[in-house]
């Protein structure tokens, strides 16, 4: 038998979920103050006749009006937006001969949340916030809450804008905004907006650029790169030090191993180096390595092992010519744990005079500066690095966490200050909000990509974060300089390029960001998924369709 409701049910209030518009007058105390009866008579009249059979067409229902301006909810953010701009096109078209002292101009906010139905009415933080996008938006305009512009993606083929990120009166969070462009084209020097980079299919990601391709090229930038001299160089593929300790959890130790040589080398202008997520894809396979070297377009191979006993290191490393088998060094240290760099910097320097490669005094000086003196620290940065390079929210977590007991234990640890950066920049990209926070993420990238730069002004990485951050600010000009910098810090660092990439295909500029991401691709052949699917929308931009699937379909 049913039980009747308690007191506590009846007083619990409706909640649901809604797509919120808030609307309101521009100026409309001075049009109140020129004219009263004649401004009341126009914006009541405009509602009635205009707006409200416009909302009604698109499923809205007017909550409650607001003197000058309305709240109304909409099941269906796609039937919101679409409601909003037919209004602001009615609107514009009846006003447009009036004379301006007396046009009726209305902005238009629009939210997607969770909303409480009180006695007819609405309340929450969703109507709180559209409430604030009304009073950002530009007149005659729409804006978007992130949350509205997520649920559009795919759905509705109208123009969005982002218009930054904001903070308003009581939400303590930052609201980030997108803007629909009214009228539908590209304006002058159109700049892309960002997109969401989820996991999308070939087929939608060359649909997805194909109304870009029609522009013109807007800037035309030669990349500082003599092609066939990077050719020339001698190319290296550092492939990852089997851990040969006899326990899996000394692993993350030979990898961080191979992660600093390839680091190292990729830093001298005479050698052109295979990034890490290429040469990890061949950790504990069994490949040729003719077979590697001919995959990864590469001359000569490093191949090494690490045993770690106590406080005692073995690492047994070769240089070989995979071509022909010649072993053109090879070299057994049984050394100090705290030795450890020393291996590295002569491994690095035997590998440079086998290869004749010519050093520059800088390049000389970087790599006789040491990470860090602290062992400890430098323990906690590898386990770090290898967290990071799972790359899951848990991991993601556990890399963060690593990296700052790194930088506690040494102040000065620039290159863990500049992993930080990297890692918090990838989860606020993301919206791993349950790895931190999205403000809190994008401020830790600054702070610490500043600091790391401060400690090594030679260090690419920073620049690389400055300039991701800077291009989702649509801070262009500086997010330019930023990844041409950290390319001339890191002339063989395919991360820096495919940054660069990025970078310029929302600057514009599509030649220059094919350009990067070609370099990019040749350093990295089989890059991260994201870097996969920049490449292939900079080739896409550029006219390069038959590259740009080439690229993409090699990812599938």
């Amino acid at each position: 038998m049913p039980q009747p409701a308690n007191d506590k049910d009846k007083a619990r209030p409706e909640r649901r979920l809604a797509a919120i518009m808030v609307a309101d007058v521009v100026g409309y105390s001075g049009l109140v103050e020129a004219d009263e009866a004649a401004a009341l008579a126009a914006v009541r009249d405009l509602r009635k006749e205009v707006i409200a059979p416009i909302l009604a067409e698109h499923r809205g229902t007017i909550v409650k009006l607001t003197g000058d301006g309305f709240l109304a909810e909409f099941a269906s953010v796609v039937d919101a937006v679409r409601a909003a701009v037919a209004v602001q096109q009615a609107v514009g078209g009846l006003q447009a001969k009036v004379p301006p002292e007396r046009r009726i101009v209305f902005r238009i906010g629009i939210n997607l949340g969770d909303v409480v139905v009180e006695e007819g009415d609405l309340y929450g933080d969703a109507v709180n916030v559209a409430a604030r996008l009304e009073q950002l938006c530009q007149p005659g305009g729409v804006l978007l809450s992130s949350a509205a512009y997520e649920h559009l993606q795919g759905r509705i083929d109208l123009p969005l804008d982002f218009a930054g990120e904001h903070q308003v009166k009581s939400i303590r969070r930052p609201v980030r905004t997108w803007r629909v462009r009214m009228g539908g084209m590209p304006p002058p020097g159109r700049r892309l907006p960002l997109p969401r980079l989820r996991r999308p299919t070939l087929r939608s990601l060359l649909l997805g650029a194909a109304p870009v391709l029609g522009m013109a090229l807007l800037l035309v930038w030669q990349l500082p790169m003599d092609e066939l001299g990077q050719r020339a160089k001698p190319t290296v593929a550092v492939l990852p030090f089997t851990n040969m300790s006899g326990s899996s959890a000394d692993d993350y130790f030979a990898d961080g191993m191979t992660d600093d040589l390839i680091t190292d080398l990729a830093k001298l202008s005479g050698l052109s180096v295979i990034a890490r997520n290429s040469v990890f894809a061949y950790k504990d396979q069994p490949v040729l390595l003719r077979d590697i070297a001919q995959e990864l377009g590469v001359r000569y191979v490093v191949q090494g092992s690490v045993r770690r006993s106590g406080e005692r290191v073995r690492i047994n490393t070769q240089l070989v010519d995979p071509h022909t088998g010649d072993q053109l060094w090879a070299a057994r240290f049984d050394r100090q744990a705290g030795d450890v760099f020393a291996v590295q910097d002569e491994v690095i320097h035997r590998v440079v005079a086998a290869l004749e490669v010519e050093l520059t005094p800088p390049e000389e000086q970087r790599l006789d500066r040491f990470p860090t003196r602290d062992l400890e620290a430098y323990d906690y940065f590898l386990r770090a690095e290898q967290a990071a390079r799972v790359g899951s929210k848990a991991r993601l977590r556990e890399a963060l966490f690593f990296y700052q007991k790194a930088i506690r234990e040494d102040p000065e640890f620039a290159d863990a200050m500049a992993a930080v950066a990297r890692t918090a920049t990838y989860v606020w990209r993301n919206d791993y909000d349950d790895v931190l926070p999205g403000p809190v993420a994008r401020q830790l990238a600054y702070d610490m990509a500043g600091r790391a730069s401060g400690l090594d002004p030679a260090s690419a990485v920073p620049d690389a974060v400055l300039a991701i951050l800077q291009v989702v600010d649509r801070r262009y000009d500086e997010a330019v300089a930023s990844a041409k910098r950290a390319v001339e810090l890191g002339s063989g660092d395919a991360a820096a390029f495919a940054t660069l990439g990025f970078v310029l295909m929302f600057a514009g500029d599509h030649a220059g960001a094919a350009a990067a991401v070609e370099q990019a691709l040749r350093l990295d052949p089989n890059p991260a998924t994201s870097d996969r699917i920049t490449a292939g929308l900079a080739f896409s931009l550029n006219g390069e369709h038959d590259r740009a699937v080439e690229v993409l379909e090699r990812g599938h």
